[in-house]
């Protein structure tokens, strides 16, 4: 070793720097965040769509449904028998309510005369009755639309197309006259009762959830010349009454947060917001085909 300084080897430590793990676990952190928002962003969005589409459908199957119902209003009614009843103008731009009468299950007419005291009565489709149960009570009109009686239902024969009634009748029936089951009454409403959730009201069964509103306008026949000559909130003769405008305001389940969202009422209703609730409006207007016969 003359002469030579002795020279230390070093070697490089293997692995990370504090500073460097510190840097990784900022990245690191920031794309997990970034993540989580578009996550948190993404589910929101789905959140909002599947209320829109749930409250679109609900909406749309619930106008349709009332529709269905009312263009049958005065079907089995004897004739002077007003066809909608009950008839309320929610107070301060509150929802409506109307009741319908109708018979919405089975019916037919007399294929030919049925004399007095028989008890049974000749059709033209016997079938129709299937699922009437013994005991229900049937109405008998003449080709008039007038009251011949009420009888009850007893059974059918198939073979003969035959209904036998459980009294007999009262009266000489002529061919063409209706048979069917007893009209009813079908209310429609909103409730409220829970204010977080107010659904469509038929009868007080659920009908249609988070619908909001109901209005209803009715176009009346004044010169009883087969038109309409004036829509009215609340009718002058509910005789009169050609046809009905519904209107229904369906909305979102939950309120978004953070959103603000109007809405104009209907026909005669309130105004609805600024809240977070997405609503909208279905409008349909029903000719009472029973009522222009």
């Amino acid at each position: 070793m003359r002469g030579r300084k002795m020279k230390k080897r070093t070697r490089r430590e293997k692995g990370f720097t504090l500073v460097e793990i510190l840097v990784a676990l900022t990245i690191l952190g920031l794309a997990l965040a970034a993540i989580s928002i578009t996550f948190q962003s993404q589910s929101k969005s789905f959140s909002i769509q599947e209320q829109v589409s749930s409250m679109q459908i609900g909406g749309a199957l619930a106008l349709s449904r009332i529709a269905q119902e009312v263009r049958m209003a005065g079907y089995g009614v004897p004739a002077g028998t007003s066809p909608i009843t009950g008839i309320s103008d929610g107070a301060g731009g509150g929802p409506d309510s109307f009741t319908i009468v109708a018979n919405l299950q089975a019916s037919t007419f007399l294929s030919s005369d049925a004399a007095a005291n028989a008890n049974s009565v000749p059709v033209e489709d016997v079938t129709q009755f299937s699922n009437v149960s013994a005991g229900t009570e049937l109405t008998i009109l003449d080709p008039l639309r007038n009251l011949i009686e009420t009888n009850s239902f007893a059974s059918y024969d198939a073979g003969t197309s035959r209904i036998t009634l459980q009294n007999n009748l009262s009266a000489q029936v002529p061919e063409g006259s209706y048979i069917g089951v007893s009209p009813e009454n079908i209310t429609y409403s909103i409730d409220s009762s829970d204010p977080n959730h107010p659904f469509l009201s038929r009868n007080g069964d659920v009908m249609a959830a988070d619908i909001e509103d109901l209005q209803v306008a009715y176009g009346e026949d004044d010169n009883l010349d087969g038109l309409v000559d004036a829509w009215r909130n609340v009718p002058n003769n509910p005789g009169n009454i050609l046809a009905v405008r519904i209107s229904i305001v369906a909305r979102s389940r939950y309120p978004e947060q953070g959103a603000s969202y109007s809405l104009n009422g209907v026909e005669n209703g309130r105004n609805f917001g600024p809240d977070g609730y997405r609503r909208r409006v279905y409008t349909t207007t029903v000719k009472l085909r029973n009522l222009l016969l």
